[in-house]
């Protein structure tokens, strides 16, 4: 007898999918601490010669690597980028949110309408 599988399709962001706060910020820290280790095995640099070339002890590369990047600020982790060489490229969309219980008034507005 086959067992049915359920599955959930993502968003793409699996802090957002996970209901933590700051999904965003913290998907954008993974994802420059990613390009950091690309960029460290790129130039084939040692995690010593790394940390050197960032300015930061050994143990706290690999903190940044092995652990988690959040204890960084953006704004640290694009600088390390720019030590290895890289450049980055930040865009945002801003828009204007609804609270949800004046969107359900919209949406029962509409429906009447």
């Amino acid at each position: 007898m086959k067992e049915e599988v359920e599955f959930y399709v993502g968003s793409g962001n699996v802090f957002a999918d996970l209901g933590l706060p700051n999904a965003e910020e913290l998907y954008l820290k993974t994802t420059l601490a990613i390009e950091i280790q690309l960029a460290i095995k790129a130039k084939r640099l040692t995690r010593l010669r790394a940390a050197s070339k960032l300015g930061i002890s050994k143990e706290q590369l690999a903190a940044l690597l092995d652990d988690t990047p959040f204890d960084y600020s953006i704004d640290q982790l694009i600088g390390y980028l720019n030590c290895l060489g890289r450049d980055v490229t930040l865009s945002a969309t801003v828009s204007e949110r609804v609270p949800e219980k004046a969107q359900e008034v919209k949406e029962r507005e509409m429906a009447v309408a």
